[in-house]
């Protein structure tokens, strides 16, 4: 199956909502999520002065895991942004479908939902 760090392969956003993508991963293991923002014309957009958060979600609407670029947990390099997940992030999470989302709100205040869909996150017999 594809692992949530194969997101990168269709990462070019376009600042809209994308509400189709959905991903396999498995439980405990670090990933790396990797997201090209590109503005409407498919130019890189400028990233200087934005934050960015990431969540996790249960199906219950309870919050399991927020990363923050204020926090320095998502790296913007350029016009990418790069999440990274620690294996004690989603070990917990085994057998369970979550919601996930990365919101962008830029330097002047405009925001903007660049990912969103769910994971499935597969359990593993070995702990992490």
């Amino acid at each position: 199956g594809r692992g949530l760090g194969d997101e990168e392969e269709r990462g070019s956003m376009s600042g809209c909502t994308v509400t189709e993508n959905e991903y396999t991963a498995f439980a405990g293991d670090t990933l790396r999520i990797e997201v090209t923002v590109l503005d409407e014309a498919g130019e890189p957009l400028e990233l200087t002065g934005a934050s960015l958060v990431y969540v996790l979600v249960d199906t219950s609407g309870t919050e399991v895991l927020r990363k923050t670029s204020d926090d320095e947990e998502i790296t913007i390099n350029d016009n990418m942004v790069i999440i990274a997940i620690e294996a004690g992030d989603t070990s917990a999470l085994g057998g369970e479908r979550i919601y996930h989302e990365l919101q962008l709100t830029d330097a002047g205040g405009n925001v903007s939902t660049l990912v969103a869909g769910w994971v499935t996150f597969e359990a593993t017999e070995i702990a992490s």
